[in-house]
């Protein structure tokens, strides 16, 4: 009695040649490469600006020994409320 309500099952899929699949496979590595290297240069922005933060150029005066060049400018420092 199962086989009366239920749904006739689809057919085979029709076969697919070699040429297709390699054609796919091949798609598909390209595609994985390109995410890749998008991913990557993602991840290095994202990077970029701690280490901008940490160099030697983005320093603080006092370690660097320029404080007192800039104590002598106007508006030597940057918050005055400290």
């Amino acid at each position: 009695m199962g086989g009366i309500f239920s749904s006739p099952s689809p057919p085979p899929p029709p076969p697919v040649s070699e040429e297709e699949t390699r054609r796919s496979q091949q798609l598909d590595a390209e595609e994985k490469r390109e995410r890749k290297t998008i991913a990557s240069r993602r991840k290095s922005r994202r990077g970029r600006s701690a280490r901008l933060l940490m160099s030697v150029v983005r320093a603080a005066p006092e370690v660097t020994g320029q404080a007192q060049q800039m104590a002598t400018k106007l508006g030597g420092t940057r918050n005055p409320r400290g």
